[in-house]
């Protein structure tokens, strides 16, 4: 973490309808998302 100067590590991606999942429920399973499939929570771990 301190290569690269994390302070925070997401173990898992959800898709669930719930405030703290990182992707709408219809983006793919297989990755390569497009900002219209990250939540609020999927975008900020994007950066």
């Amino acid at each position: 973490m301190k290569t690269y100067a994390l302070n925070v590590v997401f173990q898992s991606v959800p898709d669930k309808d719930v405030t703290c999942s990182m992707l709408y429920p219809s983006a793919s399973s297989e990755g390569n998302w497009k900002d219209e499939d990250l939540k609020t929570w999927g975008k900020m771990a994007r950066r």
